[in-house]
């Protein structure tokens, strides 16, 4: 992952820090550019599912309703991401990405923590969109 000069994102010392960690390192991805490539998609695609895993791992067995949904809604849109290609493929990674957001937060708020904000993150990245999850 790059970040920007001489900075390091402080995740370690945070609450599920390496999935907070990935879901940025995917959001302020090169992906999302205009002039993303088709590595640039692969990589994505392979980060999130490790987001995602992580996730699973996190919401257990039998998570509550609310987050039983959300995790329903990331994993359909990872499966979607893994076969479709041009903006049906940037639709289904977007979506991976929010829903696992989403369920993110979900998992925070049940430990009694505050929501993930990437925004407050985007000055440890290289490519940094400020906008709203």
């Amino acid at each position: 992952m790059l970040h920007a000069e001489g900075t390091r994102p402080p995740y370690t010392e945070l609450l599920f820090g390496r999935i907070r960690e990935i879901h940025d390192r995917v959001y302020f991805g090169r992906w999302r550019r205009e002039d993303a490539t088709e590595n640039d998609l692969q990589g994505a695609r392979r980060q999130l599912a490790e987001f995602v895993d992580l996730l699973v791992r996190e919401a257990g067995s039998n998570p509550p309703l609310d987050q039983r949904d959300y995790l329903d809604k990331t994993l359909g849109a990872l499966r979607d991401a893994q076969t479709l290609q041009g903006s049906e493929l940037l639709l289904a990674l977007n979506n991976t990405l929010s829903y696992g957001h989403r369920l993110l937060n979900f998992l925070l708020r049940a430990r009694g923590e505050p929501n993930h904000m990437s925004r407050d993150f985007a000055s440890y990245h290289e490519s940094s969109d400020e906008g709203d999850e």
